[in-house]
């Protein structure tokens, strides 16, 4: 199973997703973030997958434990964007960002 929080339009200032044999597609790319927005995601034997705006600025910790964060390449941080702080727990599992 798997669920998909949509924040199209709306004003994004932080969630936890939680993942466990499944899988969580938290989509904030229409959404205005918050300055210091923070994401707690927990993938055990599943995946987190968020989708930004390009505008945004990630930050990333990480407790990977046969799994792992992958953000995506593209991303630069530019100081007058926001910053959104990811904290990621993957047992057997991961979080992706783009």
């Amino acid at each position: 199973g798997g669920s998909t929080p949509n924040y199209n339009g709306k004003t994004f200032n932080g969630a936890f997703c939680t993942a466990v044999f499944g899988g969580v597609d938290l989509l904030l790319g229409n959404a205005t973030i918050e300055n210091g927005a923070v994401i707690d995601a927990l993938a055990l034997f599943g995946g987190v997958d968020i989708k930004l705006p390009d505008n945004v600025n990630v930050e990333t910790s990480t407790l990977p434990i046969f799994g792992g964060t992958g953000v995506a390449k593209n991303r630069t941080f530019n100081e007058s964007n926001p910053t959104v702080f990811v904290n990621a727990v993957c047992i057997f599992g991961g979080v992706d960002i783009k």
